[in-house]
């Protein structure tokens, strides 16, 4: 047997089942064999802890509900934001490219996601800074459809003060 073809061979190990996921799952769209190593006996990492939101500015998630953005003010308000502490070209390749990462989560998951309306950019009032916000986050998605593999999902850290009996659930039974 060949050494690409032993079980044990893979062309992308991430490290990581949060943020790391995605890298995953972007892996697998191109056919790549994929390992995930996670320290935990749970997947989710600390993006399962922060309920899975993203600030993504210019991604096909705000343009479909109209939300009013363009790149130039993105990265207006990241230059001001962070200045010479960082290389713009980083900038630059988060804003070329995360719209890009956002399609392999609608192409390649099963989840809905809805506009963060109520949660502004962190400082709207600096220059290109939005009052509306670009932050997306998951629809409420039934756990039950993952049969057998919900119990890999870190549990929730709070417990809701309410019980909820709807199906579409994230965090109840």
């Amino acid at each position: 047997m060949r050494e690409a073809d032993s079980p044990l061979a893979f062309d992308v190990v991430v490290v990581g089942s949060g943020t790391g996921l995605l890298a995953a799952v972007a892996a697998g769209e191109l056919g790549l064999r994929v390992l995930v190593a996670e320290k935990s006996e749970y997947l989710g990492g600390s993006t399962a802890m922060s309920g899975g939101g993203f600030w993504v500015p210019g991604n096909s998630v705000l343009k479909d509900l109209g939300v009013p953005d363009s790149r130039d003010r993105a990265g207006a308000y990241l230059d001001a934001l962070v200045g010479d502490r960082a290389p713009r070209e980083r900038r630059e390749s988060f804003l070329d490219h995360g719209p890009a990462a956002v399609e392999v989560l609608r192409r390649n998951t099963p989840n809905s996601w809805q506009h963060m309306r109520e949660y502004p950019d962190y400082l709207p009032e600096v220059e290109g800074g939005s009052p509306f916000g670009r932050a997306v986050e998951p629809k409420p998605f039934n756990l039950r459809l993952l049969g057998e593999y919900r119990t890999q999902l870190r549990p929730p850290g709070l417990a809701s003060p309410i019980p909820c009996r709807s199906p579409a659930v994230t965090t109840g039974g």
